[in-house]
């Protein structure tokens, strides 16, 4: 069986979740706004203002004050200046589209819905009031809604790239495959090729899943059609360093600095190719540009931070935290930078004090997950449940503390603790896959009967992810349900044969079911990795069995 103990499950798809997770909120940081992103190439600036045509001074203060406001959460005073905004604009779709972000922001998704579908009644083209609509139909469980509406939407424009990013998305949280996602941004070049987004997407997908060849392949052909291009030199550099041409991927990048002379961006791409080829001094220097160019950027601080950590300048590295905090008073990034920095020296006191001065500026979870856990490093135990039960209590909507404590107590094989904690997550959150596998593992481990309910439910909501199924195959040949136990679990050593635990686990459900023969080529496989292997002891002693 597989637990899963990160507190997302977007790195178990193959490709970025933007439309899937805004929608099913089942990333509770996420914030509608966000799905603008999906219908601009500018996620930063609010796609729905695009609509409006050399709008007056006062329509752009507008503008910026819904922005704003909805950056801000607060969701009321953006639906009072969204009024406002229509009054100057009422035949525009723009503050339609408009009320429905901030109504799905607020979780009013039959008054978002409604508003959307108003939107699509004055132009039914328009992309971000479609995008969103797929959303809302994907979270409330009729995914072939969801994905008619995009594929509707590249019927009326084949060269609509975003509908197709949009497809591509929704189609990987529903478990498409690989080839089929590869099948579907192809299908987005061919519709636009003169688009570089639709390129790029290509190429960074067959980043993503590990196929920088292809990517430098596709990546090439892009920039030969279409020079000059940043989005796709960019794609090309981040392809060639991949494939370890670092002197191509640096000419790459500097011809994207060429052309976007006040953006940081080349400079940070130029520091993590210098990093790659060991070149730590280059890098450095390339981070300094690119904090030249923006003295906000999170990226180039966090970068100098960890290369002053690496070259044992820990005061530097503090420095550089602290100066995030003055910047950023109100966001936990820099007290968990500052944190960090004193719990890798082991400094727990300072570490601590670190992430409590963070909670007085912004109540966060993350701070509050880094307090307890530097707590316990220290080994103050009792402060640590103290601060646990305390938090719990104030924060009882926080699902992010107890998934910590319960993976917390799952990996130190606390298992009845852990449940505790899975079921208080699930109270909130019931339709968390993550948390619904680790339940699945917990309960196998106790010998309990409805494990097996947890798993299914768990992959029913997340499909074609190698950890779940895992899980559920051992859980399956458990109950000696030997044929479907098998049966899934070839499939996830074909998903992931470089998983080594995956082929164990094959053979331990092969042995279950009698299949010995079938379990002896996996396991000599195996004891060919060696003692490099963790699991090696067990597989000698299982082809001793045989």
């Amino acid at each position: 069986m597989k637990a899963v103990l990160s507190r997302s499950m977007a790195v178990a798809v193959p490709a970025a979740l933007a439309l899937w997770v805004l929608a099913t909120g089942a990333q509770a940081q996420q914030s509608p706004v966000q799905l603008a992103s999906l219908a601009a190439d500018k996620p930063a600036v609010p796609a729905e203002f695009h609509g409006i045509t050399a709008p007056d001074e006062g329509v752009v203060g507008d503008m910026a004050q819904i922005a704003t406001l909805l950056n801000q959460g607060k969701v009321d005073r953006a639906l009072k200046a969204i009024d406002e905004l229509q009054k100057k604009r009422p035949a525009d779709v723009v503050p339609v589209v408009l009320r429905g972000r901030a109504l799905l922001q607020k979780g009013d998704r039959a008054g978002a819905r409604q508003a959307l579908e108003q939107a699509l009644q004055m132009d039914a083209n328009y992309f971000p009031a479609i995008a969103m609509l797929a959303g809302l139909d994907n979270a409330e469980k009729r995914p072939d809604a969801a994905r008619a509406r995009l594929e509707g939407a590249i019927e009326r424009q084949p060269a609509n790239v975003l509908a197709y990013r949009a497809l591509a998305e929704l189609r990987a949280a529903q478990g498409a495959g690989k080839t089929e996602l590869i099948g579907l941004l192809r299908r987005a070049v061919d519709a636009a090729p003169r688009n570089p987004m639709a390129h790029q997407l290509l190429a960074e997908f067959f980043l993503r899943v590990g196929d920088p060849k292809e990517a430098l392949a596709v990546a090439q052909k892009a920039n030969t059609a279409l020079p000059d291009s940043p989005p796709l030199l960019d794609a090309l550099g981040r392809a060639q360093s991949a494939t370890g041409d670092y002197g191509q991927a640096q000419a790459s990048f500097a011809r994207m600095a060429e052309l976007l002379p006040k953006s940081p961006l080349p400079y940070l791409r130029m520091a993590s190719a210098h990093l790659l080829a060991g070149d730590r001094a280059a890098a450095e220097q390339n981070l300094h540009k690119a904090l030249e160019l923006d003295p906000r950027s999170l990226e180039a601080q966090q970068g100098l931070a960890s290369l002053a950590m690496a070259t044992q300048q820990p005061a530097q590295a503090l420095t550089i935290s602290r100066n995030i905090q003055k910047q950023r008073p109100k966001e936990q990034v820099g007290y968990v930078l500052e944190g960090q920095i004193h719990a890798a020296a082991k400094d727990w006191d300072k570490a601590i004090q670190a992430y409590r001065t963070g909670l007085k500026q912004t109540d966060n979870p993350a701070l509050a997950i880094r307090l307890h856990d530097v707590m316990m490093a220290a080994g103050k135990t009792k402060e640590a449940e103290q601060w646990a039960t305390q938090w719990e209590r104030s924060h009882a909507k926080d699902a992010a503390f107890p998934l910590y404590l319960g993976n917390r107590s799952m990996s130190t094989k606390d298992l009845p603790a852990s449940l505790v904690q899975f079921d208080r997550v699930l109270a909130l959150q019931p339709d968390n896959a993550v948390v619904l596998n680790n339940r699945a593992w917990v309960k196998g481990q106790l010998g309990r009967e409805d494990a097996l309910a947890d798993a299914e439910r768990a992959n029913a909501l997340a499909p074609n992810q190698p950890a779940f199924m895992d899980t559920w195959a051992m859980l399956l040949s458990g109950a000696r349900q030997h044929d479907k136990a098998v049966e899934i679990q070839k499939k996830v050593v074909q998903l992931q044969p470089q998983v080594l635990v995956y082929k164990l686990n094959l053979a331990k459900v092969y042995i279950n079911a009698g299949q010995k023969e079938a379990a002896k080529p996996l396991l000599d496989e195996l004891a060919q990795a060696g003692e490099g292997f963790p699991a090696h002891a067990e597989v000698e002693q299982l082809r001793k069995g045989l």
